[in-house]
């Protein structure tokens, strides 16, 4: 996603309300974004090496510092996130969807059905 990136961080550069917004910007691998992103320099990447445990770790701690109570833990997230794909073709089953034929809004739409089965 380099276009909504770069209008990212340009909104941050340009726009007085927007300098104090962060963001979290992941690559699988170390300097991998240059194939994509040559202007990029002088950002902090972190990297997953595609590892989910090391994904949510970053992301967890990303998040954690803009919480008023501390986050689950990495562990207990990703305990959440596999029994949540676990589940996840039953969710969708019931409206007549496979999980390959899923979009990011049907991803989300499961998601909101699943948490509200943990309250």
């Amino acid at each position: 996603m380099p276009f909504e990136l770069g209008l990212d961080l340009g909104c941050r550069r340009f726009n007085p309300k927007f300098k104090d917004k962060c963001s979290l910007i992941f690559a699988a691998e170390k300097y991998e974004y240059q194939k994509f992103l040559s202007d990029i320099a002088g950002q902090d990447i972190e990297n997953h090496h595609g590892d989910i445990s090391k994904a949510i770790e970053g992301v967890r701690g990303f998040l954690a510092p803009h919480c008023d109570d501390p986050p689950p833990g990495a562990s207990k997230i990703e305990s959440l996130y596999s029994r949540f794909r676990k589940q996840l073709p039953q969710i969708v089953r019931r409206v007549g969807l496979k999980t390959e034929e899923m979009g990011f809004t049907d991803l989300t739409w499961a998601m909101r059905q699943w948490i509200e089965t943990l309250a």
